[in-house]
């Protein structure tokens, strides 16, 4: 996995058994956020933009408080000469006779966390090797062994975009929407290799930086997705009956190997993430997101009569259309599930848009899911045109049957906002805005501008003129 800095578009590489050297003082400064109430958190300030430039190895817990070191003597050493004022100074010395003797923490704690301040005002890079730098803009406030958990438990809900170079644009109001009305989400941004990282910075920093970073897909792992990948508009068969019709212009759009990065967020994203919304970018929070994770993250019940689904694989908006709309052989297919997944096509039965959906990657590692994924992608590729049409939706529809899937409360989400104008009861509860369709928000014949506007401008993007 690869991650870009904030301080350059460089590209750097931390394997996750990566022991993180230097001075590990972001081990002190997490566990003196601890003992700070949310109320005085915030992503934006001083403290969080300092973290960038620091590390956590993940030896520093409440149960393992003898593996912590925070500091050893000859940093505490220079540190004292540097800052010489005596009070500073006897915190110090303080510091180092509390790690030799191996007694409580809590001191030294304190005493780091002042001298991260320090470092921060006097612009002291606390080490710039490529791999310590690149998993502190990984998870800022997270600690990579406590599956995405941060000490202060400011971010608690992750979230997953994929963009190129032309699309940062429209990820920029997604983020602000984020960032207004859900503070406790932490955004990765999946981009390729060269002009797409450059790209990500510019979208990213400085304005997101406290709630989100670019996550770059190794070049060698998007080539082996892309080989996989096979789109086709499905004209002249029965497929093209229904919404999406068959719109060759809209094939090319959905064949980009980004627009796949969501099968393969469990090899993207720091394996710490068990949990994460996917989007399309053409989507927009309107209200918190908390409600929506916890009904699909439900936590494990022992109540025989409540069917949680814990096994499920995603949770996504069920949507009116019929499952079946997009496949071109149906019999063929439904042989296909009963034989790999044991698992029956209800072609009349509901289906689900994958634009906005929550997955959870525990199951996807534990279930073997990409097992599941390469054997519709092959056979995908050996029928003639293909199974389906389009692009992902198809695909992760008969995921969920395979696998199992939740359905969320619908009125949270209002969708096809690309294909009609929105109407008052779809907004009225509205938590997601999905501008799908081929007439964005953005283009000069695009629908709802009203809707997507506000939060274009809140980011700084250009408008069209409202319809």
């Amino acid at each position: 996995m690869f991650v870009t800095t904030s301080s350059s578009p460089t590209t750097f590489n931390r394997p996750d058994d990566m022991a993180v050297p230097g001075l590990s003082i972001a081990v002190a400064t997490k566990r003196q956020s601890s003992m700070v109430s949310d109320d005085h958190v915030s992503p934006a300030s001083s403290v969080s933009e300092g973290l960038d430039h620091m590390g956590n190895n993940g030896t520093c817990s409440s149960s393992s408080n003898e593996n912590c070191k925070c500091c050893d003597d000859d940093h505490l050493e220079k540190d004292m000469k540097r800052y010489h004022t005596p009070r500073f100074s006897s915190m110090m010395l303080h510091s180092a006779s509390t790690r030799k003797k191996g007694t409580w923490l809590c001191m030294v704690t304190v005493t780091l966390g002042l001298l991260c301040c320090f470092f921060m005002e006097s612009g002291t890079k606390v080490s710039t090797s490529p791999a310590y730098v690149s998993w502190t803009h990984v998870g800022m406030r997270g600690n990579p062994h406590t599956n995405g958990a941060s000490s202060s438990s400011f971010f608690t809900m992750h979230w997953a975009i994929a963009a190129d170079a032309k699309a940062m644009h429209v990820a920029a109001p997604l983020l602000a929407s984020v960032q207004r009305n859900s503070p406790r989400t932490w955004v990765y941004v999946i981009h390729l290799p060269g002009d797409d990282a450059a790209a990500c910075q510019q979208l990213v920093h400085p304005r997101y930086s406290s709630m989100a970073r670019c996550v770059e897909w190794q070049a060698d792992e998007a080539a082996a997705a892309r080989s996989l990948v096979k789109v086709v508009a499905g004209e002249q068969s029965a497929a093209c009956a229904g919404l999406e019709g068959c719109d060759v212009q809209r094939a090319r759009r959905l064949s980009t190997v980004l627009n796949f990065a969501r099968f393969y967020l469990t090899d993207i994203l720091p394996s710490h993430v068990d949990k994460v919304v996917w989007t399309d970018c053409d989507v927009i929070l309107r209200k918190p997101l908390q409600p929506v994770w916890d009904q699909a993250f439900p936590p494990p019940s022992n109540d025989k009569n409540t069917n949680n689904n814990n096994n499920a694989i995603m949770s996504s908006f069920v949507e009116t259309a019929r499952f079946g709309r997009f496949y071109m052989h149906p019999q063929e297919l439904s042989a296909l599930m009963q034989m790999r997944f044991n698992a029956t096509l209800d072609l009349e039965g509901q289906s689900f848009n994958d634009g906005v959906i929550f997955l959870n990657l525990e199951q996807w590692r534990a279930r073997k899911v990409k097992t599941g994924l390469t054997f519709l992608q092959a056979e995908h590729l050996r029928a003639d045109p293909g199974h389906w049409k389009y692009g992902t939706q198809p695909m992760m529809m008969l995921l969920g049957a395979g696998y199992g899937w939740r359905p969320l409360d619908v009125s949270a989400y209002c969708g096809d906002l690309g294909f009609q104008q929105a109407d008052e009861a779809c907004l009225n509860q509205a938590v997601f805005l999905h501008f799908d369709g081929e007439k964005k928000p953005w283009l000069p014949n695009g629908l709802n501008k009203d809707l997507w506007n506000p939060f274009a401008v809140t980011a700084g993007v250009a408008v069209a003129e409202t319809n």
